[in-house]
């Protein structure tokens, strides 16, 4: 399977077909070059690419939009100018994205380290790592755990579990189920409703509002600290 290498000063789009061979379309002039089984492709304007679907995707730079849909090899993108979108991809790490991130069935983790919009993620297979995200971010059926650094936005996990510490500039919807041992800081500009598992271990200390107060979920064999500039809700179903 070829791996394709790609720097592009605009859009790039790529997408899977069923030949064995690397296909690809300039708007401006670009170039192609091919040693083994590397393919570089480099573009002065957009560019769209074919390529087959286990093939192994480095996207050095797309100078402004990037979408990459039904490539399951694995893929690395060091730059996007503005938006990037995945579909139906395999395990991806994204150093940098300018604007926002949507992506919609990933097979493995999605790692993103910059995102200066929002993130949105759906129907990841494993955990999804994003370090900063400037807006606000939303993720729904993910197989593992979320695991982040800071949202200037709101934070909002419908059914995915939050395994790190985390600064929100806005509020916050998780839940939390940490493991003996663990301990998060958590902290949001906004309000705070976190739901525990029911059979969740935990020290709890609030911080909000009303005031400081603390509670203990089972043998409280984890340590976690909520602290926010509006209300902190805290419930599980029992």
């Amino acid at each position: 399977t070829p791996t394709v290498v790609v720097n592009a000063r605009n859009d790039v789009i790529v997408m899977c077909w069923d030949r064995s061979a690397v296909g690809v379309e300039f708007d401006d002039p670009g170039d192609a070059t091919q040693e083994e089984s590397v393919i570089k492709i480099r573009s002065r304007g957009d560019c769209r690419i074919n390529m087959p679907r286990g093939g192994t995707l480095l996207v050095e730079r797309a100078g402004d939009d990037a979408r990459i849909e039904q490539i399951l090899g694995s893929i690395q993108v060091r730059g996007v100018g503005s938006d990037l979108r995945l579909r139906d991809v395999g395990d991806t790490i994204i150093d940098a994205v300018g604007d926002s991130l949507d992506a919609r069935g990933v097979t493995g983790s999605l790692v993103a380290r910059s995102v200066g919009g929002g993130a949105y993620a759906q129907k990841v297979s494993a955990n999804v790592a994003v370090n900063a995200v400037g807006g606000s971010i939303e993720l729904r059926e993910i197989g593992g755990r979320f695991i982040g650094d800071s949202v200037g936005g709101s934070v909002r996990l419908s059914d995915v579990e939050l395994a790190s510490n985390l600064s929100i500039g806005g509020s916050g919807e998780f839940r939390l189920n940490p493991a003996p041992g663990e301990d998060f800081r958590i902290s949001a500009g906004g309000s705070i409703n976190c739901q525990f598992a029911d059979s969740a271990s935990a020290r709890i200390e609030v911080t909000d509002g009303r005031g400081v107060r603390s509670l203990v979920l089972g043998a409280g064999a984890a340590s976690i600290a909520l602290s926010a500039g509006g209300s902190v809700s805290i419930r599980n179903k029992a």
